[in-house]
């Protein structure tokens, strides 16, 4: 049986994981996205088998921004 201690660091395109450092099992991430980009997940969890859950970290480009684009064309 494998035993995972921590989580690989996240790579967020757009953003970054908050809370320092912490990548143990059961420890919590919240996502922060650049300026017009929303998280698609706002906290992810370090599991057991060494994963984050949700597995899907991204920033993704915000509906507003969307919006603004759309009105200014």
């Amino acid at each position: 049986m494998l035993c995972f201690l921590e989580c690989k660091p996240i790579d967020v395109p757009m953003g970054r994981r908050l809370l320092g450092n912490v990548l143990s099992v059961g420890s919590s991430a919240a996502l922060v996205c650049d300026a017009g980009f929303v998280p698609d997940t706002a906290v992810v969890t370090c599991t057991a088998d060494g994963t984050w859950k949700p597995s899907t970290s991204a920033c993704v480009i915000g509906i507003l921004n969307c919006l603004l684009k759309e009105n200014i064309k």
